[in-house]
């Protein structure tokens, strides 16, 4: 029992006191099949991985049970590549307890786990990944996924910045990657906070979010993707007009 901090307040402290060989997550309105730990621990032993993963059901992959491992550069570039069992989900896995060493989720009120997850896949020497739906989300207005636009989904930008600075340290060769992430995730944030004429009211996860573009190199970034930056930045009021239209065909 602990006053409500967020989900990744509440991740730390059961990995705090949690003194076992492994470690798992199953958040509150999800739910799991009735074999899924057995499925996760029998690859895990099988393949001898630090990290054995599933299907969550975000991925229409046709659950083709097909098995795959990874090394430590394969996941980490796999991890920026595809959303499946490999991607920023904390609770389609199984982790050995010792890759937590030294790791401990983000203590923000949201994407606490995109600032996390690839660091618990860097301190692994090998995942295992399962293309069967073990795992499933269930979705309501309120997650932080559905709710409509909010300054809580600033965060998202700044988790991605952080694993943007991680890569260039550990795997620059991926990094740019990264950049994507970050550059896709200010769109969206910048732009509806334009969209909703919300940009004093929204002022401090959005100067943020621009300040974090303006460090960016555009080296490495998709035309478009470098146009989006050079518009926030320097003139927003043209992304705005660009936003909206596109929203609008959306």
């Amino acid at each position: 029992h602990k006053e409500n901090g967020g989900q990744g307040t509440a991740r730390n402290l059961g990995i705090n006191v949690a003194n076992g060989e492994y470690i798992a997550f199953v958040d509150s309105d999800d739910w799991i099949e009735a074999d899924m730990y057995e499925a996760l621990h029998n690859n895990l032993k099988k393949y001898d991985a630090d990290i054995s993963c599933c299907n969550n059901g975000l991925e229409k992959t046709g659950d083709t049970g097909v098995i795959k491992c990874f090394n430590q550069e394969e996941i980490m570039r796999e991890h920026l590549n595809n959303n499946k069992g490999t991607g920023h989900s904390p609770c389609d896995k199984l982790y050995k307890s010792s890759v937590f060493d030294g790791v401990r989720f983000l203590e923000t009120r949201a994407y606490e786990d995109c600032g996390t997850i690839f660091k618990l896949l860097f301190n692994a020497k090998k995942v295992v990944y399962e293309d069967t739906t073990l795992y499933h989300y269930e979705y309501h207005d309120n997650s932080t996924m559905s709710q409509s636009f909010s300054p809580i989904k600033f965060y998202s930008v700044k988790a991605y910045y952080d694993m943007y600075q991680f890569y260039q340290q550990t795997y620059p060769q991926y990094s740019n990657l990264a950049k994507c992430l970050i550059v896709g995730s200010a769109q969206y944030c910048i732009g509806e906070t334009l969209f909703l004429k919300k940009k004093k009211a929204y002022s401090e996860g959005y100067n943020e979010v621009v300040s974090i573009l303006k460090e960016l190199s555009l080296e490495g970034l998709p035309i478009k993707n470098k146009i989006s930056v050079i518009l926030i930045c320097y003139c927003p009021a043209l992304y705005d007009v660009f936003y909206k239209a596109i929203k609008h065909k959306g």
